[in-house]
């Protein structure tokens, strides 16, 4: 009984974790911690088949509960075989439906006998069977107070007999400790509970025990059951949830008590008694609801818990040929201590209420809820062990230590009941996974706070039980990486411009020559926001008298500005609760308002202003737009059929582009989503995605970059990219701290601008997968602005800061690069193997002949090494589309690694080895690609190996290359300069995993946008005219 409770607890317990969490997740995902995937991977049990489902027919209603007045009383609560009959419980306890007619079903001919006698009980539902015969207790008499009440009694050959031996308000129970005795539980009318013992086949009964620990109180309790255990009578006095005696034990001789902090079995369905069994010599009965707990005798063996594995109520339980079995849900399952298997069966109707078990001919009997009771054969239990091939990680794959994803493909022939996942051989079943077979788990969900989990490798464990019992397991090593940091930039990188008293949203006017901007007046009565404007030129700050609508307890209310080409300046005014919304143009001349135009939309909205002088509006979470054309009508777009908008920017073209979402069944279908001028609209990328995207932009490769700053779902965090060629990719595992709520593109040098998690302003450097974070020091916790100009020049401010700041291009360097080879030393310190990738024994970033960067093309580590004489100067991944030509009968996965190095002497010749971390590619070459004629070549010299770099397999191309020869693209004498790579013959691709290391947070473009957002939308078709520009 032990082992039965500790396996139910563990269940129970590893699945309330995760109920506590995202019940939106559609992916079986055991999470555990850092990977590089573009969303949640799966662990995919397959569905149970015919061996595991059970077919039912149905016997019949029975006709004496299908007339009962209510449901409970409607309800078969308990079924008991006894001499070839099949006995069913039914009535209500508290609307007082008695009498009860017992009608059993003749198992030989599968129909209802007709009633045999009317018991004067409200209801009936504990069966027992005593010295040959079967009784059942008046468990509430239909007498009222303590009246004459007892039990009924079936004789084989005899017959029934009711007897009323006791003066009793309720009898719960009735159970014998010799085998001839009989024991009355409940009680008497009185504030005590009471037991009776009859000692002379129920002639006579006295009173055996009572328990009322307060005399003269009105504790009302009653005995709701005793079993018998080890030769003893057990029996625990309550009332309601709270107030409850001690177990109370009698050996034949003596009695004793063992005091306990909890109740043994709850009273919760008290129109058929407790009923519990006795298993594996512990006391098991529901806890209450879908709870199950269980007693040794001396103590509970497991706190109560609140959910089970079955996905519903714990309704009855049962014990037969050596197995215990419970209902729960459409479900039984049911354990074997002695064989240490558990098995499913399924297909029971959801109106499911009791059950019992006839091993002698393998059959199950169920009652519902609507009177019927239904009996089904139990298939033969089949003992092929479940299938488990783990996908990812591959073998030796290295992934982030906050969220690895582990993917395998699960399967066995009478289905998957269960899977468990354990790290290290983890005993603590709360940083475990537990999956059941209709239910999503993700471990950073179920576990919460995952910081014992420690960079390094570690083992990974799978179990997979089927429904009969069978279990599988394999195990994998894993290697976990730490999460890639950041650097902070100097007080001297930032400049503080024009005192702004807040400027929390920006925008520049059509040469860029100003910036207007939206702050608050906290000199006026009430608050209100005002527009400002700060020339570049001058440094000049000017304050319009120009007012929106008053500064609510909710914050600003107008909440972005844009500047349109075609229309000039406007305001959005979202107003909490004050003067309607409305759109605002002003005049950039003056600052004075020329329009206002109301419109339906409220709370948070976005102003975009395009290349072609439309201003887009956008309210996040909400599945209107609102569009001023260029001759200033304002008209109103839906985002798609049931769509709404996440995020949006202004790509490179200059064009308005959305991220929309919907749901699909249970999936988010989300969308990259083009508009043209006529409000057309052309699909970019669809993907399925649970991420609640807050940023968008545009990048100068045409990829669109997604930010999220949901710091509930850790796989919700991070910069994603989504490239021309491929899905979303994490790009950069964002941390509490490290993810984005606006994000802007900085073309001048390829990099993304964001807000951090903690309000300061940071830089993605793409190429190296770098960031760093500007802060002021002055402002924490709120939400900055920003601006990018065409010079590279980044502007940000905030809501309560004082200034609006600068960062000039010329400041937004890469961190230090110590052997100056072009790769920061924070990207090459985060390589495999602790900075030393290519396993030399000394760290690539204190190597000018070694570098590793993160591949653009697979987001993995890649190395390069040249002679000692060779300094190299720049590193470049180069997908072979982005080179003059393509040839059809190659593929290059990994792209090229394009290298320039010095290495002094004219006509110098240098090997040249590229290391491929986490790469296998079949059938591969090393070829190049000649700039000059536009043709790739194999390289003859070359050789591919494979090397284990830290416990990982590392491809690795071995050539040379020497300076101003046909390999040389660069004629200068010494220097070298060669774009090669590893290729493989079309349809043998490599595998090149998953992303695995440094990458950063989110994006938009050069010019201006606003602020954050949220919106209700009312449907309705606006057109006004704006007065212009």
């Amino acid at each position: 009984m032990l082992g039965l409770v500790k396996y139910w607890s563990y269940i129970q317990k590893s699945r309330k974790q995760y109920l506590k969490q995202a019940k939106y997740l559609v992916t079986l995902a055991i999470f555990v911690f850092a990977t590089m995937a573009s969303s949640l991977a799966v662990l995919k049990p397959q569905k149970a088949q015919a061996a595991a489902n059970l077919t039912f027919t149905e016997i019949g209603t029975h006709p004496q509960a299908a007339a009962q007045p209510t449901d409970a009383g409607k309800t078969i609560n308990s079924l008991k075989i006894f001499d070839g009959k099949l006995f069913a419980g039914y009535g209500d306890y508290n609307a007082n439906t008695g009498p009860i007619a017992i009608n059993p079903v003749n198992l030989t001919t599968n129909t209802f006998e007709g009633s045999q006698i009317s018991v004067p009980a409200e209801s009936l539902g504990n069966w027992k069977e005593i010295d040959g015969k079967l009784y059942t207790t008046t468990i509430d008499p239909q007498c009222s107070g303590s009246c004459p009440a007892g039990y009924a009694v079936y004789s084989p050959g005899s017959g029934y007999e009711i007897k009323t031996p006791v003066n009793a308000e309720h009898i719960f129970d009735i159970e014998t400790l010799t085998g001839t005795d009989i024991w009355l539980f409940g009680s008497s009318g009185g504030d005590s509970a009471v037991a009776w013992r009859s000692t002379d086949g129920g002639t006579t009964f006295n009173v055996a025990q009572s328990y009322q620990p307060n005399p003269g109180w009105p504790n009302n309790l009653h005995y709701y059951w005793g079993v018998v255990m080890g030769g003893k009578m057990y029996m625990q006095a309550k009332q309601g949830e709270w107030e409850r005696g001690p177990v109370q034990i009698f050996d034949g001789t003596s009695w004793s008590e063992v005091n306990i902090s909890n109740n043994v079995c709850a009273n919760d369905n008290q129109g058929r008694g407790t009923n519990p069994v006795v298993y594996d010599s512990g006391i098991v009965c529901d806890r209450g609801g879908p709870a199950m707990t269980g007693m040794d005798g001396q103590q509970i063996t497991d706190s109560p818990v609140t959910t089970n594995p079955c996905e519903g109520s714990l309704k009855n339980v049962q014990v037969s040929d050596g197995s215990v079995y419970m209902l729960c849900g459409s479900r039984v399952m049911s354990w074997n201590e002695s064989t240490n298997k558990s098995r499913w069966l399924h297909g029971l109707p959801e109106t499911a209420y009791s059950f019992t078990i006839d091993s002698s001919t393998d059959k199950i009997y169920v009652g519902t809820t609507d009177s019927k009771i239904i009996v089904a054969d139990i298939p033969a239990v089949e003992t092929t062990l479940p299938t488990i091939n783990i996908t990812s990680p591959a073998i030796g794959e290295h992934m982030y230590v906050d969220r690895l994803t582990v993917t395998a493909d699960i399967a066995d022939a009478s289905g998957i009941a269960y899977v468990e996942a354990r790290l290290d051989n983890e005993e603590n079943p709360q940083r475990n996974i537990f999956i059941t077979s209709s239910t999503t788990f993700s471990w950073h969900q179920v576990n919460g706070n995952n910081d014992w989990i420690t960079p390094g490798e570690h083992q990974l464990e799978i179990k997979a039980y089927d429904n009969d019992g069978n279990m599988a397991s394999v195990t994998r090593t894993i290697t976990l990486d730490a999460l890639p940091g950041y650097v902070t930039a100097s007080p001297d990188e930032i400049t503080a411009l024009g005192e702004v008293s807040g400027a929390y949203a920006m925008t520049f006017d059509e040469f860029q020559e100003n910036i207007w901007f939206l702050t608050y007046d906290n000199e006026s009565e009430p608050e209100r926001s005002q527009l400002g404007k700060f020339n570049r030129t001058t440094k000049q700050v000017t304050m319009y008298p120009t007012y929106f609508n008053q500064y609510s307890y909710y914050g600003v209310t107008a909440h972005s500005i844009a500047f349109s080409s075609a229309t000039g300046l406007w305001v959005l005014d979202s107003n909490y609760g004050g003067e309607p919304p409305a759109l605002y143009n002003i005049d950039s001349s003056n600052g004075a308002i020329i329009q206002s135009i109301p419109i339906e939309q409220y709370n948070d909205g976005q102003l975009l202003s395009d290349l072609n002088g439309n201003v887009w509006v956008y309210f996040p979470t909400q599945d209107t737009m609102l569009k001023i054309d260029t001759g200033g009508i304002v008209s109103q777009i839906q985002a798609g059929d049931d769509a709404s908008v996440l995020a949006a920017t202004i790509n490179r073209q200059g064009s308005f582009v959305a991220l929309t979402s919907e749901y699909t069944n249970e999936y988010r279908q989300t969308r990259l989503v083009e508009f043209d001028d006529n409000n057309n609209q052309s699909v970019l990328h669809t993907f399925q995605d649970q991420s609640e995207h807050e940023s968008l932009a545009h990048t100068g490769d045409n990829s669109y970059w997604l930010g999220s700053g949901n710091t509930e779902d850790i796989l919700s965090r991070g910069l994603f990219r989504i490239s021309e060629t491929s899905q979303k990719e994490l790009m950069f595992p964002g941390s509490a701290e490290l993810h984005s709520f606006t994000s802007q593109y900085n073309g001048i040098d390829d990099s993304l601008w964001f807000i951090s998690g903690d309000g300061a302003p940071a830089r993605f450097d793409i190429a190296s997968r770098s960031v760093k974070k500007f802060s002021t020091g002055i402002m924490e916790d709120e939400f900055y602005t920003l601006l990018i100009a065409s010079n590279g020049d980044s502007y940000f401010s905030g809501q309560a800061d004082p200034h609006i700041y600068m960062v000039k291009a010329s400041q937004t360097s890469s961190p230090a690069d110590t052997d100056h080879d072009g790769t920061p030393d924070v990207v090459e310190n985060a390589a495999p193997n602790g900075g030393d990738a290519n396993d030399d024994g000394t760290p690539d970033a204190q190597q000018a002949n070694v570098t590793t960067t993160t591949s653009s093309v697979t987001g993995k580590p890649v190395t390069l090494v040249l002679d000692p004489a060779c300094d190299i100067q720049s590193v470049a991944m180069k997908a072979e589309s982005q080179l003059a030509a393509t040839e059809a009968s190659y593929e290059y996965a990994n792209g090229l690694i394009d290298f320039t190095a010095d290495c002094g002497a004219a006509g110098f010749t240098t090997s040249v080895t590229q290391f491929y971390h986490g790469v296998t590619p079949a059938d591969a070459s090393v070829r190049k690609f000649n700039t000059a004629t536009k043709q790739y070549a194999d390289l003859g010299d070359a050789s591919i190996s494979r090397q284990t770099v830290a416990g990982q397999t590392v491809t690795k191309a071995t050539y040379h290359v020497t300076d101003n020869t046909d390999r040389d693209e660069n004629n200068t004498p010494g220097i070298i300069k060669d774009p090669a790579g590893i290729a493989t013959k079309a349809g043998f691709l490599a595998q090149t995993g998953q992303n695995a290391l440094t990458a950063t947070l989110v994006a938009v473009l050069l010019v201006s946008s606003g602020s954050a957002l949220v919106v209700r939308s009312r449907r309705r078709t606006v057109a006004y005219k704006a007065a212009g520009k």
